[in-house]
């Protein structure tokens, strides 16, 4: 299973270390604006699991990322969330969203 988490924070990582315990983990991609977030979380996460299928990545290639991925998680603030919603209903992918939309955006969300 590949997976796919934008965020690099507390709740990223917590994501992160959840899955990187389970065995049919094949691949956790963390991906992140900030390259020292990314450092951090590693460092982290590598004093309580095994993280030899995580990769850091910074923002690019987020098209790809998601087109090959399983799963997405999103642990961002909300108004970094429109382009990432595009590609996950462009490729119909599955993901959970842990972040709270404004008030005057639930609108937009409704199919």
């Amino acid at each position: 299973m590949k997976i796919v988490v934008f965020g690099a924070g507390q709740v990223g990582r917590a994501i992160a270390q959840y899955f990187l315990y389970q065995s049919k983990l094949s691949q956790l991609r963390l991906i992140d604006i900030n390259e020292q977030q990314l450092m951090s979380c590693q460092i982290q996460l590598a004093n309580y699991v095994n993280i030899n299928k995580l990769i850091l990545s910074k923002v690019e290639s987020i098209h790809q990322y998601i087109a090959e991925a399983d799963l997405i998680f999103t642990a961002i603030p909300w108004s970094s969330h429109t382009d990432i919603f595009t590609m996950i209903a462009y490729y119909n992918k599955p993901a959970i969203i842990v972040s709270r939309p404004e008030y005057h955006e639930l609108k937009k969300l409704k199919i």
